[in-house]
């Protein structure tokens, strides 16, 4: 399932069309980067749960102020969520983020992965 910045989930195509049309006045097609994807991972054998809390109070404490979706996948022998979080918020202030912004994303994301007992350590991928 996803998971929405306001605690909903989506569990079905018909849900997840409801949140786009839910989003649409937000975003316009003309514009470059009306959302950013992000993908947070975790080294094999980290618990769900866990991760799941990682990624819900990361966004939500980073993300403040924006929606955000996320899902997470077991597709591969690790642990992954997309992320999909809009550049405006709901002041109408948009995210601009640069190099360093990616890595204090990063440090806040693997202290947060600390937190919830995933061994983790910030690296530049």
């Amino acid at each position: 399932p996803g998971h929405l910045s306001d605690g909903r989930t989506i569990a079905t195509p018909a849900e997840a069309s409801a949140v786009t049309r839910e989003w649409t006045p937000a975003l316009n097609a003309r514009r470059i980067r009306d959302t950013m994807h992000l993908v947070l991972s975790a080294k094999a054998g980290t618990d769900l749960e866990a991760f799941r809390s990682t990624a819900r109070e990361f966004l939500g404490a980073t993300f403040a102020g924006h929606n955000y979706l996320f899902a997470i996948h077991q597709d591969r022998d690790h642990l992954h969520a997309h992320a999909v979080v809009t550049m405006r918020d709901t002041f109408g202030d948009k995210l601009d983020p640069k190099i360093a912004d990616f890595a204090r994303w990063r440090e806040a994301y693997a202290a947060e992965a600390r937190a919830h007992g995933i061994a983790m350590v910030a690296t530049r991928r």
